[in-house]
């Protein structure tokens, strides 16, 4: 979406000083990624699935599901998965490890466009993983959080593919709490994603309004 940021206040006043961000910056990425959400589980499933969303309407696609898989017992993650264009490796630590860096900014089709919901996973755990496939390479990272409260990235490893996309795989601590989750953030989603790990069944919820 595209930000406004227009403050023209004009005064008689001399010597101001600049607010500023403290070099401490494990602080702010503490507040961004942690603190700034109440509803963890539900936000964090809100702003990957948001993202993944625009990436479909960058393709024009907005009628293509994305792809969602649920933690259980046996495999404890949580998975979001687009097929739109994927990221280069450039864009990715352009856009993935820089908070307010966003591609959205210059439209309002998209939902994003303040470069923070890709970094989301950090309230919830310490470490996730991304795929990246883009022109024809799949490429994963390693992000985690490490002994100063400041979050890495690490290539693991590319290879050749024909498919197009972004994943972002979250360990998880619970299970119950994601499904619950899942089912509030897709109630209204016009179309519905490909939901995996459970058998229980995601509608969407309508309103139908009169007005006199």
């Amino acid at each position: 979406m595209i930000l406004e940021s227009v403050h023209n206040v004009a005064t008689n006043l001399k010597d101001s000083v600049e607010f500023s961000v403290s070099d401490d910056s494990s602080k702010i990425f503490a507040f961004l990624s942690n603190f700034l959400y109440r509803d963890k589980e539900r936000s964090v499933i809100t702003e990957l699935s948001s993202n993944a969303l625009d990436a479909h309407k960058m393709i024009g696609r907005d009628d293509l599901p994305i792809s969602v898989t649920l933690p259980t017992s046996l495999v404890p993650m949580f998975t979001v998965r687009d097929f739109g264009p994927g990221l280069s490796e450039e864009n990715v630590y352009l856009f993935l490890t820089k908070y307010g860096s966003s591609s959205k900014g210059g439209s309002n089709e998209f939902i994003g466009g303040f470069g923070i919901g890709s970094k989301s996973p950090a309230a919830v755990s310490d470490t996730w993983n991304i795929k990246s496939y883009h022109a024809g390479t799949e490429t994963e990272y390693l992000i985690h959080i490490n002994d100063k409260g400041i979050p890495n990235i690490n290539k693991l490893y590319s290879k050749v593919t024909t498919e197009t996309g972004l994943e972002v795989s979250i360990p998880t601590k619970g299970i119950n709490v994601w499904h619950d989750a899942a089912k509030v953030a897709y109630a209204h989603y016009e179309v519905m994603p490909q939901i995996k790990g459970t058998s229980s069944k995601f509608d969407n919820v309508k309103f139908t309004t009169t007005f006199h």
